[in-house]
């Protein structure tokens, strides 16, 4: 199949959840270019295009840098750009411990 001047593999996907999405690999890299899918919103069937670009190799992967998000068709969707992946990065585990909850005004007065 061809996509916008581009052959592509196309990938009908199907969720535990029942959403369908079609992805469109191309022909020569593999990588996701493109994705449609369908998604109630507020109780309507919303058509959903998202364009992946800007592939750029991080650690020997590429990743899409920019994303085109599109609604039934209305160009005035998003646009997202990521400017930095960094991968396996040291995070300290102090990130991730639970707050000391607070004492109620009931405790911090007696």
């Amino acid at each position: 199949e061809e996509v916008d001047g581009t052959p592509a593999y196309k990938l009908r996907v199907t969720k535990a959840n029942g959403d369908v999405v079609d992805l469109f690999l191309d022909q020569e890299y593999y990588i996701e270019f493109k994705a449609d899918t369908k998604r109630e919103v507020q109780g309507s069937e919303v058509e959903i295009s998202t364009v992946f670009g800007d592939y750029k190799e991080v650690d020997g992967i590429l990743f899409a840098h920019s994303m085109e998000v599109s609604f039934a068709g209305n160009p005035a969707g998003q646009v997202i750009t990521i400017n930095t992946i960094e991968l396996n990065v040291e995070i300290d585990d102090d990130r991730f411990a639970m707050p000391e909850p607070k004492a109620t005004e009931e405790e911090a007065g007696e």
